[in-house]
């Protein structure tokens, strides 16, 4: 498995990483693991480099600025190749866990056993080991998606993804989920690595866009299980001005995609959907405030 690097973008959470790359470890394969600390703000890059600074199979990495997902993952990959010379380089974020090596193992044969295939995910499980279909991949956005599941409140006006089943227990999707995936460095080369025009939002959607420019197809195994435990609570207790920042990412990326892909027109209508969202999260934001009080 020495063909592997397993990258893990960090940000501010050195406890997680520290613990997902021990965690690998334990599996005692050859593969590579490489920490890439995106210019953190606390001393994460300290912490985790003085502990794995001896340890065989991991390097510890830093990025002069931090410049988003994407561009902190290109990093990653870039790193691998050059040091390396990997064939396939996989992204997990520190809250992902997998049970054994096994999952790695199987995603790695299933995504070379077809010179189409770039990308390979695998089964999310949540932190209540519940799986949920559309948290796997899901289509491009067509023109009307690009506006509708922008919307934070948008539950009525979305509906489960139709995966095309290729293999058994093998799924063709549009857009592999981001937070756990293998993907071909021939693949990334041949596309341009993933766009850092965006720093947090529609990395898979561009992603997805580029592949399938190229005649790619991305998949999902899905008997192959991970976990991975979001904290979607925190956006729950997040201040306004967090909500703002979050939001005005959100629109900023989706912007970008939108000028790149989809017709003018929709500006207009993704604009106002922004506009939406803000005013949505003043409303839950005041709501909060008077219960809290109550």
């Amino acid at each position: 498995m020495n063909n592997i690097a397993l990258i893990i973008l960090n940000y501010n959470s050195s406890k997680l990483t520290k613990s997902l790359a021990k965690h690998l470890l334990e599996f005692g394969k050859e593969f590579h693991i490489i920490v890439v600390d995106n210019c953190s703000t606390d001393e994460s890059y300290r912490i985790l480099y003085d502990s794995f600074r001896n340890t065989l199979n991991v390097d510890v990495i830093k990025t002069e600025s931090n410049k988003g997902y994407s561009a902190g993952n290109n990093f990653g990959f870039k790193y691998a190749i050059n040091k390396y010379g990997v064939d396939t380089v996989g992204v997990m974020n520190p809250d992902v866990w997998i049970k054994d090596c096994s999952v790695i193992e199987n995603l790695y044969e299933k995504l070379h056993h077809d010179e189409k295939y770039a990308v390979i995910g695998g089964a999310t499980l949540n932190a209540d080991g519940e799986f949920y279909k559309g948290a796997v991949g899901w289509n491009i956005p067509s023109n009307k998606e690009l506006i509708t599941n922008f919307l934070i409140n948008n539950g009525k006006l979305t509906s489960e993804p139709q995966f095309e089943t290729i293999e058994e227990n093998l799924v063709k999707v549009d857009c592999v989920v981001g937070c756990f995936f293998l993907i071909k460095t021939s693949v990334l080369k041949q596309i341009g690595f993933l766009d850092e025009s965006v720093f947090l939002y529609n990395e898979e959607n561009l992603l997805g866009i580029k592949c399938k420019e190229h005649g790619l197809i991305e998949v999902v195994a899905i008997d192959q299980f991970y976990f991975h435990n979001h904290n979607y609570a925190s956006l729950r207790t997040e201040s306004l001005h967090a909500k703002f920042r979050r939001l005005n990412a959100m629109y900023q990326s989706r912007k970008y995609l939108c000028d790149k892909y989809y017709p003018r027109y929709l500006r207009f209508f993704l604009l106002a959907a922004n506009i939406e969202n803000h005013c949505l999260a003043i409303l839950s934001y005041i709501k909060h405030r008077i219960r809290r009080n109550k």
